[in-house]
């Protein structure tokens, strides 16, 4: 005799291979995104798939940079000391999580097969200007794909509007967090034109 848990359970449906989800964004690294001192810089564009990296993931990637601060090769005394630990971590903290936020166009839980050690070849692969736009669209995707951030309202809509029509608009605003602005702006405006 079989139990109400047992039935149940074999009514579930089983488990079948499991299906390929193609990367929601993607991006084409050209051999001129890649570091010029890096030996295996490929002759032709490589296509990366793009995602979110998980909790676990940044939280790993936050635990190295501290790491990798923390043993920065610098004097104490030296007067940029904690400018070069700061940076240190910031450009570990940034390529780690680029690394985890490259997987296979074509799978989007396995890794590239051209990046299969992301961690180590990242930093050496890419010019940092490359990383970093790899970062910005990792960004914009956890924008889009993110229930955290609330959709703007129709009443925000006409503030927005209203705020964008004055003859200057960023006044007062602080210079970095206005660049952010006009950023997500451009990002909506190329949705709304498509």
């Amino acid at each position: 005799m079989t139990s109400a848990l047992e039935r149940a359970v074999s009514a579930l449906p089983k488990r079948t291979a499991t299906a390929k989800i193609p990367a929601s964004k993607t991006f084409l690294v050209e051999p001129q995104h890649f570091a010029d001192t890096w030996s295996n810089r490929p002759i032709e564009g490589i296509l990366l798939g793009i995602r979110v990296p998980s909790e676990h993931e940044v939280q790993g990637a936050r635990t190295e940079a501290i790491k990798a601060a923390t043993n920065a090769q610098v004097e104490d005394d030296d007067p940029n000391a904690e400018e070069v630990r700061i940076q240190t971590f910031n450009d570990t903290l940034l390529s780690l999580a680029v690394s985890s936020a490259i997987c296979d166009p074509n799978d989007v839980t396995s890794v590239h097969p051209f990046f299969e050690l992301a961690d180590a070849m990242v930093p050496m692969a890419f010019k940092s200007k490359t990383i970093q736009y790899i970062w910005d669209l990792v960004e914009k995707l956890h924008v889009e794909q993110s229930p955290i951030f609330a959709e703007i309202t129709p009443a925000e809509e006409v503030k927005l509007i209203q705020l964008l029509s004055e003859d200057s608009p960023y006044l007062g605003v602080n210079p970095i967090k206005a660049m952010t602005a006009r950023r997500f702006l451009k990002f909506a405006l190329e949705i709304l034109e498509e």
